[in-house]
């Protein structure tokens, strides 16, 4: 009920032609008295590249009749790489923001641009959360629009930032789907939507907002993995099984990044021969030089989210780079570090997806507060993350640790009395589906 919901939200927003786009900006300057177009609020001028740079060339490449290559510059340029712009290059296929431009025009068009990566990133947090806690869709759908309404993404909205997140909380909940799931076809759908989105997530280009998700997504497919105890016989090959939509969408995807990336090599090229963003290399352990009172990563609590344009404070430099994201992840660790140790001296089994979310949430700290591996975090691109832009991390792990701790504080004695159909012998729904029972979605 929750995604229908989302969906038909979406295509009212579409139809009725309302986004958020900050162009109103230009009525700032050409247009006198209130803007007949803002229904509310008002535009966010540090949003230039939105408004001011991505918007323009979106009208030029509709002029031009959405080619591949603009000709607005001398030369051209390479539509199909840069700025995530509609054209009718084959690669369109792995963009679904913009297929409104092509299909429905420049007004209609900007409202899909806005509503379909945030419809994905919803959806994506919202069935990880169904997927770990399966008795609280509501609660899901409470959590889910918590992370899209996060401020690190609401200032740094755009395809590029909410495309990699919810891919990775897609890919995550789609493989503990597959790992449970006895049926091929369900196992072949999941493997498909996530192989299609992986190209999305990849092609947009934007190693800030891709690293960490990808970095999460690793370490817990990892766990996930683990879960299935591959030592023992015959479960690697049970695990594998379960897989094999997964790995072979996910070679498909590796395949069409690398045909899209060759087909474009002398323009990535000249990206990577930039000094920003190409050679670009932050070292470990930057967080206390830059914010020595942890106010700017904390958001005290909202960073410059109510400013407009904003001026250089303890927070950040605007409210962008200001922006920051719920975290849950830092302040409930220890308490599910707590749980899972509870657990296994209680005699439960060890839960290696638990164990991933801890270790990539200290790689992200060791990221951000202990100097000198350099080397290690340059192999996980982490060193192309500004520290400011590196809490969209936490944006991602907000539902995740949420769900792991909830599940956590459920199997507990004292807990599963209070659920409906649980006893005190009996481990509820909810674990069963999560520790490796026989539960089928």
């Amino acid at each position: 009920m929750v995604p229908l919901l989302a969906v038909l939200g979406s295509v009212l927003f579409i139809v009725l032609e309302i986004s958020g786009t900050s162009s109103g900006a230009y009525w700032m300057s050409f247009g006198t008295g209130t803007d007949p177009n803002a229904l509310l609020g008002g535009p966010r001028l540090i949003r230039s590249d939105e408004w001011l740079v991505q918007q323009s060339w979106i009208i030029s490449q509709s002029r031009q009749g959405f080619p591949s290559v603009n000709e607005t510059f001398p030369g051209g340029m390479d539509a199909t790489v840069l700025m995530e712009l509609p054209n009718t290059d084959w690669s369109t296929l792995f963009r679904p923001h913009m297929w409104g431009y092509l299909l429905l025009g420049l007004q209609h068009g900007s409202a899909w641009q806005w509503w379909i990566p945030a419809l994905g990133l919803v959806s994506g947090a919202y069935l990880l959360l169904v997927v770990l806690m399966p008795r609280r869709p509501l609660t899901a759908a409470l959590v889910a629009t918590a992370v899209w309404l996060s401020p690190i993404f609401q200032w740094w909205y755009g395809p590029n930032s909410l495309w990699p997140t919810a891919w990775a909380l897609l890919a995550l909940a789609g493989t503990i789907w597959m790992l449970r799931d006895d049926r091929l076809w369900p196992r072949i759908v999941w493997a498909v939507v996530i192989g299609w989105l992986a190209v999305t997530a990849a092609i947009g280009l934007y190693v800030p907002f891709q690293a960490p998700p990808v970095l999460i997504f690793v370490f817990c497919f990892v766990g996930l993995v683990l879960n299935e105890r591959p030592w023992r016989k015959g479960r690697l090959r049970r695990a594998v099984t379960r897989l094999a939509p997964l790995l072979i969408a996910g070679a498909a995807a590796i395949g069409v990044v690398v045909t899209w990336a060759l087909t474009r090599s002398s323009v990535l090229t000249a990206v990577q021969s930039t000094v920003y963003p190409g050679a670009r290399s932050d070292p470990t352990g930057q967080l206390l030089n830059q914010d020595p009172t942890l106010l700017g990563i904390a958001g005290a609590p909202w960073g410059q989210t109510f400013s407009t344009v904003g001026a250089p404070t303890a927070l950040g430099p605007n409210p962008s780079e200001s922006a920051t994201a719920i975290l849950l992840a830092v302040f409930v660790v220890p308490g599910l570090i707590y749980l899972v140790v509870r657990a296994v001296r209680r005699g439960s089994r060890v839960d290696f997806l638990d164990i991933a979310a801890i270790a990539v949430l200290l790689v992200v700290l060791a990221f951000l507060l202990v100097p000198g591996w350099d080397p290690v975090a340059r192999l996980l691109l982490l060193d192309k993350v500004p520290v400011a832009r590196l809490r969209v991390a936490f944006a991602a792990l907000l539902p995740l640790y949420f769900a792991l701790v909830v599940r956590r504080v459920d199997e507990m004695p004292s807990r599963r009395l209070a659920i409906v159909g649980g006893s005190r012998g009996s481990p509820s729904r909810s674990s069963r589906w999560c520790c490796g029972g026989s539960w089928r979605p």
